[in-house]
């Protein structure tokens, strides 16, 4: 059965779970963050490799700003820079720069100069006019001879009005307006240069500039009623001459776009039409300086690398502020990821986030929560801990795995830090909550049992309800001889430390046997086996810690624990503890109220242990046990002592004396002192004569001679105890099996 605490504790797991997989549906951004940054380590252990491919970027570096001056470069120069690239055959020639304004350096804006009119007059100013050159309408000329293609960036609404894009576009299933990223503003070039160009194309690499890792670049933006394309496609485009761009989108509880098409190329994309991006290492090889186009004496090399490729104009210059971070840990030119697009449309080199993907990452979560809470219930938090851990390990392993091999994108982060935060929850809960049952019944309990029974009692703590249940035990009583003398000579100080060190040396050889200390009660002892903790042996492991006891009495009296401990520096008499021991059924539970119990043992049983201790007085031995206690430990050494009256009770009791353990119970000495034993319990029965009942007592004490347990003053004792041997037969201890064996080598009989 189930206890209550378990059950709120995998409540509240649920709860947890519930309530993270909530978080994991509305994905915030931390959420993302930890999914990117995952995503990141991924590329940066795999690399896409660099291929050889028709993309190259002609770069304005600081080299070739120190050679033809600072930027901008007039648009004479820029129109020099595109026809040389038409000339050696580029497929085509993208800008990633914007030319909005009117070129600063133009001839032609001279002529409206102020300070130009206070030297010439209006005839010689038109005349001047209609001779010098505008740069801006050399670019634009420029730009119609070639295959080039402009940008523009997108703005917030309203401050910029969009451009008349060049492609065209179509698109299956679902409208993909609504899907795609928003462009309700644009920053354009001027109108004669984007009327030259044979392309338009986004230069934005993110709809929102905040993004400081770019992942993600959108291959088409929309303004809610027309597509616009991205830089690259539109640079693709162009190459391969086709005029229309095709969108493939769905309607499934929203519009998802799945591909955008060009010519016969179908690219993959995110359900808001960007690509993932999986990014190699920047390489000099995709990159051609400007200035090496520009120079007067072209390498035939540099055409090569030009002529059938699509070239990205753009510039890697620090001072000019469009270096980006890329998910490999590199900042790079922003016309470095346009290039990286096109090398991996080129080279079918994708990474695939299907939008099926999020659902079985939620799966993944609950997956491992589950598991955790499962183990957090079942086994301790450590064990919870590294299971949980060796899981989300897995699943990290196998997420990895899947983009090596497959460029699958798999979240590792939310299932391994959501199954953390519910472990960590369920054992903060389990601990202030749930195992507050626990730490009560260690407290109650850790002095007076075994580990092994606390552990026991911790797993089942059903067992203590209040009430408890009648079960058999084996009670023993301990009481110290002659108490009320001894403490007569010791103040209440030193009192207390005695029965603390005695009592402390008593309770450690009932705690190494798994008894249940109950209570002290003064100079007593009262311990009971088998409750809480069940044992079919409860009988003889009473007995045992009864003879581990007579053992650590021996050593208190020695000086090995005890008085030299105490420094009393006084002499005191050997101490003597008398033992009581009995089997039976009682009732053991939680004996008190709800707020302060005492797990205890109450009922015939307990009465009849503490007056068989008592009778330990009168037999004239230390330990005493029972008849139904002897008849569970028969494979110690004991000896019948008769019966006793236990008041309230018709019946007597019979009792018997515990010698010693089942190596004595072996030995020649006690199987022939058991034998002599027996033939004077049975003198005494049948009521022989006094003479022969002597005799037979001589011969038991003299074969008792070397015992470690003194039976002297028992056998002494039993001439004054006729009576108890009168009223009924004293039952029989069954023999352990080597007697037999010892009584053949003997020579005897059974009867003998």
């Amino acid at each position: 059965m189930i206890s209550r605490p378990a059950v709120l504790a995998m409540l509240f797991g649920l709860a947890c779970i519930i309530a993270l997989a909530g978080v994991r549906v509305a994905d915030p951004y931390f959420v993302r963050t930890m999914r990117e940054t995952a995503f990141d380590q991924f590329q940066r252990l795999s690399p896409r490799p660099f291929q050889e491919t028709p993309v190259r970027i002609i770069d304005v570096d600081e080299a070739s700003l120190r050679k033809f001056g600072q930027w901008p470069w007039p648009r004479s120069l820029m129109a020099e820079l595109t026809l040389r690239l038409g000339e050696m055959g580029a497929a085509a020639i993208a800008f990633d720069m914007l030319f909005a304004e009117p070129d600063r350096l133009s001839p032609s804006r001279l002529v409206g100069d102020p300070a130009l009119a206070q030297y010439l007059d209006q005839e010689q100013l038109a005349k001047l006019a209609g001779e010098v050159t505008n740069n801006d309408a050399i670019f634009a000329d420029a730009l119609s001879q070639v295959p080039a293609v402009l940008g523009f960036a997108q703005v917030s609404e309203g401050q910029g009005s969009l451009p008349r894009v060049k492609a065209g576009f179509a698109y299956t299933g679902a409208p993909p307006f609504t899907a795609v990223a928003r462009m309700l503003g644009a920053a354009r070039n001027l109108a004669p240069l984007d009327d030259a160009a044979i392309g338009l194309g986004s230069i934005s690499l993110s709809p929102t500039e905040s993004v400081s890792v770019v992942r993600k670049v959108p291959l088409v933006w929309s303004d809610g009623n027309a597509l616009y394309p991205g830089l690259a496609i539109e640079a693709l485009r162009v190459a391969m001459g086709v005029s229309t761009l095709v969108v493939h989108a769905i309607d499934d509880e929203g519009v998802i776009v799945q591909a955008i098409r060009v010519g016969d190329i179908d690219i993959p994309t995110t359900a808001d039409g960007a690509l993932w991006m999986r990014y190699s290492r920047e390489n000099k090889e995709r990159y051609i300086s400007a200035s090496a186009i520009l120079s007067d004496a072209i390498d035939p090399q540099t055409v090569e690398k030009v002529a059938g490729h699509i070239v990205l104009i753009g510039t890697s210059a620090i001072g000019l502020h469009d270096i980006r971070a890329t998910s490999v840990g590199e900042n790079v030119p922003g016309v470095s990821i346009h290039a990286q697009l096109l090398e991996q449309v080129l080279t079918n080199t994708y990474v695939y986030r299907s939008d099926w993907v999020d659902g079985l990452e939620l799966f993944g979560f609950i997956f491992v929560a589950c598991f955790v809470v499962g183990m957090s219930l079942a086994t301790g938090p450590l064990i919870s801990f590294l299971t949980g851990g060796v899981l989300a390990a897995g699943l990290a392993v196998g997420t990895w795995l899947a983009y090596a091999r497959y460029g699958l994108l798999f979240d590792p982060t939310f299932p391994a830090s959501g199954g953390l935060f519910v472990y960590l929850a369920m054992t903060t809960f389990r601990y202030f909550i749930a195992d507050r049952q626990k730490r009560q019944i260690r407290r109650a309990f850790t002095q007076y049992v075994a580990p092994a029974v606390l552990e026991q009692i911790e797993m089942h703590p059903e067992t203590l309800a209040l009430g408890g249940e009648t079960r058999e035990v084996t009670v023993l009583f301990g009481d110290i001889r002659d108490f009320t003398t001894l403490s007569e000579r010791l103040t209440p100080v030193e009192v207390v430390q005695f029965l603390n060190a005695l009592l402390s040396s008593l309770s450690r050889q009932i705690i190494a046997e798994e008894g249940t200390i109950d209570k002290f009660i003064g100079d007593c002892i009262m311990a009971f086996w088998n409750a809480p903790l069940l044992m079919p042996d409860h009988a003889l492991h009473a007995c045992r810690a009864a003879l581990a006891m007579r053992r650590a009495v021996g050593r208190f009296n020695a000086g090995d624990e005890g008085r030299a401990a105490t420094g009393w520096g006084r002499e005191l008499p050997a101490i003597s503890v008398g033992f009581g021991i009995n089997t039976g059924m009682a009732c053991v539970g939680n004996m008190g109220s709800e707020s302060r119990f005492d797990y205890s043992a109450v009922g015939d049983t307990v009465n009849i242990a503490s007056r068989v201790e008592t009778a330990s007085k009168y037999i004239a031995f230390d330990i005493v046990l029972s008849g139904t206690t002897a008849a569970g430990a028969e494979t110690l050494a004991i000896l019948s002592a008769g019966t006793i009256h236990v008041k309230g009770k018709a019946q007597t009791v019979p009792t018997f004396i515990l010698v010693g353990d089942e190596i004595l119970a072996q030995s020649r000495q006690f199987v022939e002192l058991r034998d002599a034993h027996d033939r004077l319990m049975t003198a005494l029965e049948n009521e022989v004569e006094e003479r022969e009942v002597e005799a037979l007592i001589a011969a038991c004490k003299e074969l008792a001679q070397g015992m470690d347990a003194p039976l002297g003053s028992f056998y002494d004792r039993i001439t004054e105890r006729e009576d108890d041997f009168h009223e009924a037969p004293v039952p029989k201890i069954a023999r352990f099996p080597v007697e037999e064996r010892l009584r053949a080598s003997a020579g005897r009989a059974e009867g003998d």
